[in-house]
């Protein structure tokens, strides 16, 4: 790091966290935090127990000195040297202390031989001594930036009353403080005292081997936490593709089952049309014999009426007797009734209902991923439970691939052109391998697959991905005032620890969750002073813990440090180059400065972390009311809202190109806001009044999309803003539901 940029972030670092101003008697505790003396003080006044405090940063408990003096903790010689450097940086701002009469001017000079500040009055009764006449003394408004290391690397001297222009050249074993050789000759008489420089070799080098240690402790560590990441990962994978087999599986059932009941219906529709068919002839015969014997019964009746006695006499039979007689015989009993019934597969329904559908096996496992294999259909649909699934199309078939790493694990064919067997895979060596297989029509082939990667290169075949898909994974928040509630939540930040702060907006607050949803800290209050917020909107965390949060309706940005204390505010209300009007995002650039969208200005502003001016440029008709801007690859994408579109700008503001229209469709957009690049590089829309958010390459085309508009679980109503977590899951801010989402 270069002097400037020290002398830059050097305020920040001279701060203290308790009361938030410069250091005043810096006092270092064991756990090598350091505080005010008088902080120190009233955190013991107000501890509980008194002979315990707990530090302010760390949370860690620290003893309490056995005379109650905090003044016997080490002073941190490190912090007054940065004090004194800050003195020469800001004279006019922060007095310098005199060396000699202890009296703070702005007008004081440098001995770089006495290591000691001088006041004018100082310097004339020092440059009278003939010992000093040839001590190099320079005015602090004069200083170079050598000058300024000097004064950081200058000799420590001793505290104690009378000993102030001795060195510290010994280090007391049993009292464990640096000293002068005046306390070496009388008060640490009969104690083991050994060289400075000595201590600082032998502690040196404890320091080093404890650091290497920490250092092997960390990366196994960060290795651990990497493997659990990836287990997280493969294990949500494989739930989507248990749950995915499931749905299959109860698909095909679904099907066989309405096959077998259109079958079964076929089946009774046949036999009763057969029945049917029976019962029709019977009754058309029936019908007839009745026409015939109701004829002859006319017949009857009139000979009766109509002859005579003798006629009747005569007659050589009985005409209803001839009828019966010559009628055929029915084909069947008609009394017979046909009847018919479902009979169920009461063993099948004992076997659904005792077991299942199928079952769940869930085990712990050190298999190596050489040993896994794919199961699919083709290029249609393949389930694996590794990191990704390749598609390989040929001529004669149609292979599933899959991989993780550089390893070729499984490969399967699909039932297209040809039949083939199980394909023989070898490993050339040499980042390929040779795929050699039976097929039917063309007999043996090969082919050589290359993987590189996260791609297949130098190989012939038609490489296909699967779509990226995200789902909900948990919720947090819900509406309220007090601790935990949220009151329509608004900008989104993350640091290194995957804590997340939220804007608050209408409690006029920032709080601090963990990404189980457990609330760690909070701060702000409504108002327009120091420290104070007025619907406060976006907010950004830098890499050194400082939060930067975009006050709406006081025109400024407020910086707070980690644990939430108020550290200054950049900008104020107007129209002017450095003034703000209505601000509502806000990035960190690559070069680690803040991007503020200034949608009141209609204009995007950058500053350093300390606030000064670094450039910005007003929308020049190409911006109507943009809502926030991040910086890719020196490219700068801003969201606006009024033309419904994400617009892409260079870094001096020139229009490069923009993409994205008002509508529903994938791409379209309706008042977009919230931009945020994933793990992949893709850029996150939060596509507010679409509920939904949307992802795009960098060229603006359209990649995937999520979220639909429900009070629900996973239902977004009005996302306003989007973070990225380290393991690639993607924190929401839901305005009207109140809450935060995560998706996997």
């Amino acid at each position: 790091m270069d002097i400037k940029t020290f002398l830059d972030k050097l305020r920040e670092h001279v701060a203290c966290s308790v009361c938030t101003n410069i250091f005043t008697v810096p006092k270092q505790l064991p756990c090598l935090h350091s505080f005010c003396l008088h902080c120190l003080n009233e955190i013991a006044g107000a501890s509980a127990r008194k002979d315990i405090i707990t530090c302010p940063e760390c949370r860690r408990e620290v003893t309490v000195p056995a005379s109650g003096n905090f003044n016997e903790l080490p002073t941190d010689f490190n912090l007054n040297s940065l004090i004194d450097t800050l003195a020469v940086e800001d004279c006019s701002a922060i007095r310098v202390k005199c060396g000699n009469c202890e009296k703070r001017n702005a007008k004081c000079v440098y001995c770089f031989n006495c290591s000691a500040f001088l006041c004018e009055e100082c310097r004339w009764g020092h440059d009278i001594m003939r010992a000093n006449r040839c001590h190099r003394v320079v005015a602090i408004q004069d200083f170079k930036d050598q000058d300024v290391i000097a004064v950081l690397q200058r000799p420590a001297f001793c505290l104690k009353k009378n000993h102030e222009s001795e060195q510290l050249k010994f280090f007391c074993q049993d009292c464990k403080t640096a000293i002068c050789s005046l306390c070496a000759l009388t008060h640490q008489e009969g104690h083991t005292k050994v060289l400075l420089e000595d201590a600082f070799s032998e502690r040196q080098i404890k320091i080093k081997e404890a650091i290497i240690s920490q250092k092997q402790y960390v990366t196994e560590m960060t290795r651990k936490i990497n493997e659990i990441s990836q287990n997280c990962v493969k294990i949500h994978q494989e739930v989507l593709n248990a749950k995915q087999r499931m749905e299959d599986f109860v698909t095909i059932i679904k099907e066989v089952a309405e096959a077998k009941r259109q079958e079964v219906l076929k089946k009774v529709d046949e036999q009763a049309k057969g029945a049917l068919d029976r019962l029709e002839n019977q009754k058309c015969e029936l019908e007839g014999e009745v026409r015939v014997i109701k004829k002859a019964i006319e017949r009857s009746e009139t000979l009766l009426k109509r002859c005579t006695n003798v006629e009747i006499v005569q007659l050589g039979a009985v005409p209803c007797e001839e009828v019966r007689v010559g009628v055929q015989q029915l084909d069947g009993d008609p009394d017979v009734v046909w009847h018919v019934v479902f009979k169920e597969n009461q063993r099948l329904l004992k076997d659904v209902k005792s077991g299942g559908i199928g079952s769940i096996h869930s085990f712990f496992s050190k298999t190596n991923a050489r040993e896994s294999t794919a199961q699919g259909s083709g290029t249609v649909a393949a389930t694996v439970g590794l990191e990704a699934v390749i598609m390989v199309s040929t001529r004669n078939s149609n292979e599933v691939m899959t991989r993780q790493g550089s390893d070729v694990v499984a490969l399967e064919f699909g039932k297209h052109d040809c039949q083939v067997t199980q394909p023989q895979i070898t490993d050339n060596k040499d980042g390929t391998y040779k795929i050699s297989y039976f097929a039917k029509e063309t007999g043996t082939c090969q082919a050589s697959v290359k993987v590189n990667g996260e791609h297949v290169c130098g190989s012939p075949f038609e490489v296909k991905f699967q779509p990226r898909e995200f789902r909900h994974s948990s919720s947090f928040g819900q509406f309220g005032y007090c601790d935990e509630g949220l009151n329509h939540p608004w900008g989104l930040a993350v640091n290194g620890r995957d804590e997340i702060a939220v804007c608050d907006t209408r409690n006029n607050r920032v709080q601090v969750f963990n990404t189980n949803g457990r609330r760690l800290r909070a701060f702000g209050t409504k108002g327009d002073g120091q420290g104070n917020l007025n619907f406060p909107n976006g907010i950004a965390w830098d890499s050194d813990g400082t939060v930067f949060v975009v006050d709406c309706n006081n025109h400024r940005v407020n910086k707070f440090n980690s644990s939430g204390h108020y550290l200054g505010q950049i900008g104020n209300k107007g129209r002017l180059h450095r003034q703000l009007w209505n601000p509502r995002g806000i990035s960190i650039d690559s070069k680690g400065n803040l991007i503020v969208t200034d949608t009141g200005n209609q204009s995007i502003k950058i500053f350093s972390s300390r606030g000064q001016v670094l450039g910005g440029f007003c929308g020049g008709g190409v911006l109507k009311k943009p809502y926030d801007a991040v910086e890719k690859h020196g490219k700068l994408f801003v969201s606006d809202t009024a033309d419904h579109s994400v617009k892409v700008l260079d870094m001096n503001g020139a229009f490069l190109f923009k993409f994205g229209k008002l509508g529903e469709s994938d791409g379209e957009f309706n008042q977009p806001r919230g931009l945020s690049f994933d793990k992949a590089g893709h850029l996150v829309v939060c596509d507010s009044e679409n509920n939904r958010v949307q992802l795009f390459d960098l060229t603006g085309k359209f990649v995937t999309k999520f979220g639909t508009k429900g009070k629900n679980f996973g239902g977004l109503n009005k996302p306003i803003n989007a973070v990225v977590l380290s393991d690639g899951r993607i924190a929401v801010s839901d305005f009207y539901n109140h809450q935060i989402h995560i998706f996997q």
